[in-house]
């Protein structure tokens, strides 16, 4: 038990150490963050051009109404990077197998580790890096705009307006504690 723990951890450590310290990991983490700031200026202009003149609906200019998740004011950069988000996290490890099998790298790790331990923990570490992705962008973006717009807690009569409806899972957090 305690043997088969310790050899999965080395296997583990290895495996993120080839994830994590490879430049197309660092290529789409650049992606993933360009993606967040893009939309943070995308929704700042806009709530700055066409929403500050009018000077109503005050929850649709709150930073947390213009997060890449909510995307209340429907920002394209948020939009592009939700389609796009899943090839983007495919990236950093898409490469490993494939390259491995070629070069008989595999048949030598075959021989010091069960395979079964070795693919679940290269599925951990390409999970683990997908969703480091997806976290750098979330918070990059929320950030930036925490820094550019009002934190303002949305109103729930605006929810025709914001697009996040009564009813929906979660909205009650959103209406009442959106950070």
């Amino acid at each position: 038990g305690g043997l088969m723990k310790t050899c999965f951890a080395n296997v583990l450590r290895h495996e993120a150490a080839k994830c994590f310290t490879n430049r197309w990991y660092v290529l789409a983490l650049g992606i993933c963050v360009a993606f967040g700031v893009v939309s943070a200026l995308e929704s700042w202009g806009y709530v700055r051009g066409v929403l500050v003149p009018f000077g109503d609906l005050t929850s649709n200019m709150s930073c947390f109404a213009n997060g890449m998740i909510a995307n209340c004011n429907a920002s394209l950069a948020a939009t592009i990077f939700f389609y796009t988000a899943p090839a983007i996290v495919c990236i950093p490890y898409a490469w490993s197998y494939h390259t491995e099998r070629l070069s008989g790298y595999d048949a030598q790790v075959a021989l010091r580790v069960p395979a079964g331990m070795r693919m679940a923990a290269k599925a951990m570490a390409t999970f683990l890096s997908g969703c480091s992705l997806m976290a750098a962008a979330l918070v990059v973006n929320a950030v930036l705009l925490a820094c550019l717009l009002p934190a303002w807690v949305p109103i729930i009569e605006e929810w025709d307006i914001l697009g996040i409806f009564y009813d929906s899972l979660f909205t009650g957090l959103f209406y009442t504690h959106p950070l």
